[in-house]
């Protein structure tokens, strides 16, 4: 996903989230596979407040139980080379924080990660 398409991107998620009557999963679903990408559970890879993930080389972005967070990578790099990042933490005020936050449509493949938390294996893709 290019930059000049992450507003629209984040506005719909804003939006589509602000009255969703549906796990945020669910609600996100359609804006997100229309980029090619899908989510994962969160097994340990990543901050555990969050229960999903997606990302790709321009962004990552982490669902909560009424809470969503980005980190959107800037064009350009630091003088040394680093890549730099905007950071966007929402909550969803009066959201249901009880509400199971699940995958749906599993996808062939899967994810592995071995990084400093330690080695998180087979963990599925969802829409």
């Amino acid at each position: 996903m290019t930059h000049h398409r992450l507003v629209p991107f984040v506005i719909l998620l804003m939006i589509a989230l602000s009255g969703a009557t549906r796990p945020p999963i669910q609600a996100l679903a359609p804006a997100v596979l229309s980029t090619g990408q899908w989510f994962e559970p969160n097994r340990g890879q990543s901050d555990p407040r969050f229960a999903f993930l997606a990302r790709d080389s321009s962004y990552q972005m982490f669902l909560g139980h009424g809470e969503i967070a980005y980190s959107l990578k800037q064009p350009q790099a630091q003088a040394d080379g680093q890549s730099m990042f905007v950071n966007v933490h929402m909550q969803m005020m009066g959201a249901d924080t009880n509400v199971a936050v699940v995958g749906e449509n599993q996808l062939d493949g899967v994810s592995n990660y071995l990084n400093e938390k330690g080695s998180f294996t087979d963990i599925p893709h969802y829409k």
